[in-house]
C-alpha cells in the first residue's frame, strides 16, 4: 500500500527522510541517499531485510551500492540482496 512506501532522494530534506525511515516499510531511493542516511544514522542499516540494486554492474569500488552493503553487513543486518542489470 502507498502508505507504507516512500520515495527518498536528495530533494527530500534530511529531517523528513529521518521521519520516513521510522514510519515506512518500502523505500525507493538513490544509492547515494541511502548511503548518506546510513552514515548519519537516519536509516537503521540493521533493519534492512531486502535490498534491490538496479544497475548492479556498477556496484564496484567506491560506488554507493558497495558502501550501503558494507554498512548493512557492519550493522549485523540479515538481508537478501537482488542485483539487477540490463
Amino acid at each position: 500500500p502507498a502508505e507504507h512506501t516512500a520515495v527518498l532522494n536528495g530533494k527530500v530534506p534530511a529531517a523528513k527522510r529521518a521521519q520516513l525511515w521510522k514510519e515506512r516499510r518500502v523505500f525507493f531511493c538513490t544509492p547515494q541517499t541511502v548511503e548518506k542516511d546510513m552514515e548519519a544514522e537516519r536509516c537503521p542499516a540493521k533493519q534492512i531485510v531486502c535490498l534491490v540494486l538496479d544497475e548492479a554492474h556498477k556496484a564496484t569500488g567506491n560506488f554507493a551500492y558497495t558502501k550501503v552493503v558494507e554498512l548493512c553487513e557492519a550493522a549485523g543486518a540479515h538481508l537478501r540482496i537482488l542485483g539487477l542489470s540490463a
